[in-house]
């Protein structure tokens, strides 16, 4: 894990998990130190697949397999909710997240809920 970033109001933010597509946050406040924030973002990685100059065999399976990849990360966004998560479009250009605040001894659920797609 990642050393906790200080965000100046006596907050700590430690990065669980990172990708191109997810992004896994757990914010601490010392003055609340029986729980803690998380927050998932997920995000459309950089992605352009522009027909006119692929072959279709090649076209055809890189757009189906980003289209699957995203399918895929959105039922996470969605199976984040039934666990207990918010959830929350940040941005126009498609950042989704979902966040959750878990007290002192979170049930081991809410870890089985947090594992990304692959």
């Amino acid at each position: 894990m990642a050393e906790p970033i200080k965000t100046g109001i006596d907050e700590s933010v430690s990065v669980l998990y990172s990708t191109d597509w997810v992004k896994i946050m757990v914010v601490r406040n010392p003055e609340s130190p029986e729980s803690c924030f998380i927050e998932v973002e997920i995000s459309l990685p950089p992605c352009t697949i522009d027909p006119s100059t692929c072959t279709e065999a090649l076209h055809n399976g890189t757009a189906r397999k980003f289209i699957k990849d995203t399918i895929s990360h959105l039922g996470y966004l969605l199976r984040l909710e039934e666990g207990g998560f918010v959830i929350g479009i940040l941005s126009a250009e498609g950042i989704w997240s979902a966040s959750l605040t878990a007290q002192e001894n979170p049930d081991v659920k809410l870890f089985e809920v947090l594992i990304p797609p692959s």
